[in-house]
């Protein structure tokens, strides 16, 4: 289970209904126990928004955060914005 410790949002301009929307993510910083989204908000061509998620690697059984996993790592990797 991946919780989310932190949600961050920065409004930037409306989005209309007639607004074509696109977000784009990427991973920004994977840690021992968590690992950091940055999201791109962008309406027909502009941006609209920008935010930020931290997620937690948690276990379940004890309550407490837990190490990355070796596969889960991997996965982010190729996310990672380089």
């Amino acid at each position: 289970m991946t919780p989310v410790a932190r949600v961050a949002v920065d409004f930037r301009s409306p989005i209309g209904l007639e607004d074509a929307v696109n977000v784009g993510v990427a991973v920004t910083h994977v840690g021992r126990s968590s690992f950091t989204f940055a999201y791109r908000g962008e309406a027909s061509g502009r941006l609209a928004a920008e935010a930020e998620t931290v997620q937690v690697a948690f276990d379940c059984a004890t309550g407490k955060p837990m190490p990355v996993s070796h596969e889960l790592r991997a996965r982010l990797s190729a996310l990672a914005i380089r």
